[in-house]
């Protein structure tokens, strides 16, 4: 049988290993607490990153569809380009008939045969131009006799009456 000093010796044996267990549970409880707070801080950031990501997917499917519009958009402004490249060939050809065949077939040819016809008169002109004052002042003499003899014309015919 146990006496009372066993007893006493059980009793302050368990009052010391209660002692620990409890400082033991009183740091459990503190970690379980810090715990708590790290699960709610944890659950407050799931909860934004899934708000994150449902606007990042919601950015991704706007994006997807502004490059697929921009896709076609570059597709078009190529098909355009091509129109655009085909047409200025089609005018630089035009331009090349123009300047070879016209210009330099039809309309220089025609210029320089316009030039010589000038120059030629131009220079008939300028041999006769004499020639043309001194008849000029051959009808004036031919006008004041012209004069004179119808005015003597008219005297005779006044003393015939």
């Amino acid at each position: 049988m146990l006496t009372k000093e066993d007893l006493q010796s059980i009793e302050n044996l368990l009052d010391r290993k209660l002692g620990f267990i409890q400082s033991d549970v009183s740091t459990l409880k503190s970690d379980v607490s810090t715990l708590k707070s790290d699960v709610s801080t944890l659950k407050s950031d799931v909860s934004t990153l899934k708000s994150d990501v449902s606007t990042l997917k919601s950015d991704v499917s706007t994006l997807k569809s502004d490059v697929s519009t921009l896709k076609s958009n570059v597709s078009t402004l190529k098909s355009d380009m091509a129109d655009v490249k085909n047409r200025v060939s089609n005018l630089e050809q035009d331009m090349k008939v123009v300047k070879v065949d016209l210009l330099e077939n039809n309309v220089i040819p025609r210029l320089d045969h316009i030039e010589n016809c000038y120059m030629d008169t131009s220079k008939r002109y300028m041999k006769d131009a004499d020639k043309f004052e001194n008849a000029i002042t051959d009808i004036e003499i031919m006008k004041l006799a012209i004069q004179r003899n119808s005015a003597d014309i008219l005297e005779l015919k006044k003393k015939q009456a």
